[in-house]
């Protein structure tokens, strides 16, 4: 190039930029295509592998009795999102979907921990046969189901018949609810 004419020297250099720029934002590129999401580190009561585990939940379900209780499912994510779905004896029936915000999620995770949730039995109920013998029940209130599922194949969920007198589980209820805003978005006015 040192014979060419100063207008075929700029075109060459122009071209060499052009491809450096270029080979720039290819690496930028693949950069970004190999990059991860995760949940925000303001998830507490996660380590950072569970935190990237687009599984990990919270769920709340109580189903409906025989008279006119609120029949309804909530999840909640380790960032604070919810998915509602009232359905039935509810403020407002339907699906609804919002934010708690990120420290909802280790507040429910020390109610659960409060609960002795890995120890409880997954069946607290009047038919029950691992209840002990001295827990009375009443069979027509709702069962609440409680499942935590911190990752894949890491999940447990209890049944709880809230005519049963187990405190750990009450309270679990009772807080949960709290957490969930349940006056506010299920409880019917």
């Amino acid at each position: 190039m040192h014979g060419a004419s100063p207008s075929a020297r700029a075109s060459c250099n122009c071209c060499s930029m052009f491809r450096t720029l270029l080979s720039i934002a290819a690496l930028a590129a693949c950069l970004s295509a190999c990059a991860t999401t995760a949940l925000p580190a303001s998830a507490p009561g996660l380590t950072p592998a569970q935190q990237s585990a687009p599984e990990a939940s919270i769920r709340l379900a109580e189903s409906p009795c025989y008279f006119t209780c609120a029949s309804y499912e909530i999840e909640v994510k380790p960032n604070g999102d919810y998915t509602l779905t009232n359905l039935k004896n509810t403020r407002k029936d339907g699906v609804s979907r919002g934010s708690f915000g990120a420290d909802v999620w280790g507040r429910a995770m020390a109610a659960f921990d409060a609960a002795n949730f890995a120890t409880l039995p997954t069946d607290l109920t009047p038919s029950a046969a691992i209840r002990p013998s001295n827990v009375p029940c009443i069979n027509d209130l709702p069962a609440a189901t409680f499942t935590r599922r911190i990752a894949e194949g890491d999940e447990k969920q209890v049944v709880y018949n809230t005519g049963c007198a187990v405190p750990e589980a009450r309270q679990l209820l009772d807080t949960l609810r709290t957490l969930f805003q349940w006056s506010t978005l299920v409880k019917p006015g």
